[in-house]
């Protein structure tokens, strides 16, 4: 029986141990062997770095910034139509100083009558006309008008009046007196036979617009207003502008 003979191994040894080791003693204990580098070592024990370059690819690629330009929104145009053309806000001393004389007139009448002891249906009335004139002062001290693409808005304290521009007829100053409206605030009352709405003070100049139909009874609006040679125009310009639409 003839014996088995070991196979020789090629590779001399110490050679894995080198390769466990240190890369650079391969070059020192074998001269002629190629190099194992660094990068060879961890492309087998896969942890290799990708090639130079992609590191700093890959991160110009994570930091890369975001684009300044925001996405333009879907309503973009929705948007653009409901931003204010024309906002003023309308205030009067005038009107102001009449609700408030008034508030404690009244208020000083049913407190009068209330030291003399006496309850009744004067000091109710009193004491409702003092209620009534006080909501008054607080709620008609500021109109603000509102006028956008699409509508104009008129917001009296509580109450607001919202009107699209493709239901406006005509606008045009208001010429009617002050004795003929007979107030201020928000009150109701026909002219020339048309039903009106009107939104005013006991001073400053005003304008009418016409509706295309009636909202309820009313045919007309009248509100005040500190610029009528300003506003008339856009709301003019608006009408023309929703009748060619």
């Amino acid at each position: 029986m003839m014996p088995v003979r070991r196979r020789r191994s090629s590779v001399p040894p110490g050679a894995a141990l080198t390769i466990r080791l240190s890369p650079s003693r391969v070059h020192r204990d074998q001269p002629g062997q190629p190099g194992i580098t660094h990068h060879a070592i961890l492309t087998l024990a896969g942890q290799a770095s990708p090639p130079q370059g992609c590191s700093a690819n890959r991160e110009a690629f994570r930091r890369r910034p975001r684009s300044s330009a925001r996405r333009r929104p879907r309503n973009l145009k929705r948007q653009m139509k409901q931003r204010p053309l024309y906002l003023e806000r309308v205030s009067s001393r005038r009107t102001e100083a009449l609700f408030l004389g008034l508030t404690l007139l009244f208020l000083l009448l049913f407190a009068r009558r209330r030291m003399d002891g006496i309850v009744d249906a004067w000091g109710i009335l009193l004491l409702c006309a003092f209620a009534f004139f006080l909501f008054y002062s607080v709620n008609y001290r500021a109109l603000t008008i509102c006028l956008t693409a699409e509508a104009l808005q008129l917001k009296f304290g509580l109450f607001r009046w919202t009107v699209p521009l493709d239901s406006i007829a005509a606008c045009y100053p208001d010429t009617t007196s002050l004795w003929r409206i007979g107030g201020a605030g928000i009150h109701f009352s026909s002219f020339a036979g048309r039903y009106r709405a009107m939104f005013n003070f006991l001073e400053h100049p005003r304008l009418v617009i016409s509706l295309v139909r009636k909202k309820g009874p009313v045919q007309d609006i009248a509100f005040s207003t500190c610029r009528p040679e300003a506003l008339g125009p856009l709301i003019k310009l608006g009408i023309v502008q929703e009748g060619a639409a």
